[in-house]
């Protein structure tokens, strides 16, 4: 599940049936028709369904290409649903992305999140972290890292900072 910004559905996927502001309906979610879609029975417009004991009910579909560096999310919903849906965790937000004005504004977004206490990395360096935790969780998690290596702990909270297209 992908929780979109409240306000401006930042990164909504575009629909293939039903239009993005009912996304705002009571427990409206968008899903993916993807190669997950079948797991979830092929649901249709109006399909109800629960999800930790919530009620949750599709007013689009959607397509999205099949790229990103965790996946495909199945389900998409508001930020503010999402919480409420996900069993209550520390950490609930993986990542926010920044989209700086220009490339020589990165060194300065990064230094300052960095004095806030978080981890501030490019989209390349982003997936290279994410490549080392994969490698990492694949070999049991228990190989030694290079100094300065990622953990799938240290993933929890960063800013992914990337250029728009």
């Amino acid at each position: 599940m992908l929780g979109l910004d409240d306000t401006s559905l930042y990164g909504r996927p575009s629909l293939i049936d039903g239009h993005i502001e009912d996304i705002y309906a009571e427990n409206g979610f968008v899903v993916v028709k993807d190669e997950e879609y079948a797991k979830l029975e092929n649901p249709a417009m109006g399909t109800t369904f629960e999800l930790n004991d919530n009620r949750g009910v599709i007013v689009g579909v959607a397509k999205v290409p099949a790229s990103g560096l965790f996946g495909i999310p199945t389900l998409y919903t508001t930020f503010s649903r999402a919480v409420q849906y996900i069993p209550s965790m520390r950490y609930t937000v993986s990542f926010i992305l920044i989209e700086p004005r220009s490339d020589a504004a990165i060194p300065h977004i990064q230094d300052e999140i960095h004095r806030l206490g978080y981890d501030a990395v490019t989209e390349q360096g982003l997936i290279g972290s994410a490549m080392l935790v994969d490698a990492a969780m694949i070999q049991g998690g228990h190989e030694s890292r290079a100094e300065g290596s990622r953990t799938a702990q240290d993933l929890r909270v960063c800013v992914r900072i990337a250029r728009g297209a």
